[in-house]
């Protein structure tokens, strides 16, 4: 008897613990919240906005000069372009066509600018401020390669068809109460600025233009070439821009004012 007692204490000795050790997980049963989020540019299941500008200055590879449209189309053709890719419509004014539109999420206005019912000048703006966009505008002209200038700040690509104009700004920027103040200390052995000071959040605006080559060579022969161009393709030439305004976080609440010119 005291043999059969000592037997079933020990096989349930071994059973606690074998319930007790560590259960190994399998590679591919990973916990959610260690997984990594594919940015919109880097999801492998379907072509990303940024994939789809391959080729975009090559006549061989692609038939048109902005997304599915080319130079001189009529707004009648363009809308029927746009309205088979299943963009909505958000305005349609004298010469010119807008859009709703993202890009990597980001809401963005998408323009085409007419003159005598002929595409000469599309693009997109972005709709407000946005903390990202620059980052957003930074992909795109990795997408595009090396600019071939640089003007007013913006980065120009172009072929002889087309002239690709990206331009980011600050353009709103959020102030809040701080204990600090921001140096490089250390960092400054590698030369590489903060982004922000202490308290500063800044958002960003931009233009990412498309212009046909032949409008824009006219212009060369013109003596005042802004008088040619229509509000909304002087927003896309960033010759027009969102005012810079400042928020001021205080006790009393949120001041919004104009920052100085």
């Amino acid at each position: 008897m005291r043999e059969i007692m000592c037997l079933f204490i020990l096989v349930v000795l071994c059973l606690s613990m074998w319930g007790c050790a560590p259960k190994e997980l399998p590679q591919t049963d990973v916990p959610p919240w260690d997984e990594r989020v594919p940015l919109d540019y880097d999801k492998p299941e379907k072509p990303s906005f940024f994939k789809r500008l391959g080729g975009i200055f090559s006549e061989g590879e692609s038939d048109y000069h902005f997304r599915k449209t080319r130079w001189g189309y009529s707004k009648a053709m363009v809308e029927l372009s746009e309205q088979e890719q299943g963009t909505h419509l958000f305005l349609r004014k004298g010469n010119t066509l807008i859009y709703n539109e993202r890009i990597s999420d980001m809401p963005v206005k998408l323009v085409y600018c007419f003159e005598k019912d002929s595409l000469r000048v599309a693009g997109y703006l972005t709709d407000r401020p946005v903390l990202n966009a620059m980052e957003i505008f930074e992909h795109v002209a990795k997408t595009l390669g090396e600019p071939i200038d640089m003007i007013s700040g913006g980065m120009v690509w172009a072929d002889y068809h087309t002239l690709v104009y990206i331009n980011g700004y600050v353009s709103h920027v959020t102030q809040s109460p701080s204990r600090y103040q921001r140096s490089q200390g250390l960092l400054k052995l590698l030369d590489k600025p903060p982004k922000e000071e202490a308290g500063k959040v800044l958002r960003w605006d931009g233009v990412w233009t498309y212009v046909d080559q032949n409008f824009f060579r006219q212009l060369h022969e013109v003596d005042y070439p802004m008088d040619e161009l229509s509000h909304y393709e002087k927003r896309l030439f960033a010759i027009l821009r969102r005012r810079q305004m400042r928020t001021y976080i205080t006790p009393q609440g949120r001041i919004t004012l104009p920052s100085n010119p």
